[in-house]
C-alpha cells in the first residue's frame, strides 16, 4: 500500500514536470531545471532536493537534478545558539574571545544567540557596535546574553534604534535571576524561556513582548524629556 502510494506520487509529479516542459517549449520559456539554475539560491535548491528525496524515498539523491549546489543547508526549524546548561560554562567558554567590532577582549561581552558572535555593550572603539551588529545579523534585531559586567547573565534584545533587557534565560536553584552576579549561586537554563523567546522571534512578535513594550514606553518619555529640556520647557510636573 505504501509502495504504491509512493509510487503514485512520483508518477504524478513526474506528469506534472513533464506538462511543464511542454508548455514551457510552447511559449518559448526556460525549462525548469534551467530557471531554477538562474533564478533561485543554490541553498534553496538543496534543501529542496533533500525535502523531495525524503518524501520519495526510491528516487536516488544523485539523480534528483536540480542545480549545482552552493552550499549545504537543509531545511530546518528556526531556533536560538544552543546554550549550555550552566552559565558559569558559557561564561568560561567564551571570556577569552574578541568583539567582532573592535577585535579586542571586551569588558562587557555580549554573546549574539543568533549567530553566535561576540560584541561589546560598553567601551567599544566601534561607535554602537551593538545596533550595528544587529543590522548586520538580522536586519536591525538581535538578542543577546551578556556575559560579564554589572548586567552579567541578562538578555539584550536589540529593535533597530531601541534596546532593552529581557528576563534572564538563567535562574538560581531557588527561581531567582542573579544579573550582575552579586549572590554568586550557581545558574541554570530554563528550557522554558528560551522556548518563549525564541517563540517571539521567530512569528515576529517580539515588539508586543510585555517586557519590550514597557522597556519602549520608557525610551520614549526619556526621550521626549531630552526633546522638552533642549526647547527650554518646564519638566518639572512632568
Amino acid at each position: 500500500g505504501a509502495g504504491a502510494g509512493a509510487g503514485a506520487g512520483a508518477g504524478a509529479a513526474t506528469a506534472v514536470a513533464q506538462e511543464w516542459e511542454v508548455t514551457a517549449a510552447a511559449l518559448g520559456l526556460p525549462s525548469l531545471s534551467d530557471w531554477l539554475q538562474q533564478q533561485v539560491p543554490g541553498w534553496f535548491c538543496e534543501g529542496l532536493r533533500e525535502l523531495i528525496c525524503f518524501h520519495d524515498s526510491s528516487r536516488p539523491k544523485e539523480a534528483t537534478v536540480l542545480t549545482p549546489t552552493l552550499s549545504r543547508v537543509l531545511l530546518r526549524p528556526f531556533a536560538l545558539l544552543k546554550l549550555p546548561p550552566m552559565f558559569h560554562d558559557m561564561f568560561e567558554k567564551q571570556l577569552a574571545r574578541e568583539c567582532e567590532a573592535c577585535s579586542q577582549t571586551p569588558a562587557s561581552p555580549a554573546l549574539c544567540l543568533l549567530c553566535g558572535a561576540i560584541v561589546c555593550t560598553t567601551g567599544c572603539r566601534v561607535a554602537d557596535s551593538v545596533k550595528l551588529h544587529a543590522r548586520r545579523c538580522n536586519n536591525g534585531t538581535a538578542v543577546l546574553i551578556i556575559l560579564k559586567g554589572r548586567f552579567a547573565s541578562a538578555v539584550l534584545v536589540i529593535r533597530g534604534e531601541s534596546r532593552c533587557e529581557w528576563p534572564s534565560l538563567y535562574l538560581d536553584d531557588h527561581g531567582e535571576e542573579d544579573v550582575g552576579l552579586h549572590r554568586g549561586r550557581p545558574l541554570a537554563l530554563q528550557p522554558d524561556r528560551v522556548t518563549r523567546l525564541t517563540q517571539l522571534l521567530a512569528t515576529h512578535t517580539l515588539d508586543y513582548d510585555p517586557h519590550v513594550i514597557r522597556a519602549s514606553e520608557v525610551e520614549r518619555r526619556r526621550h521626549l524629556l531630552a526633546e522638552m529640556r533642549m526647547m527650554g520647557i518646564d519638566i518639572g510636573a512632568f
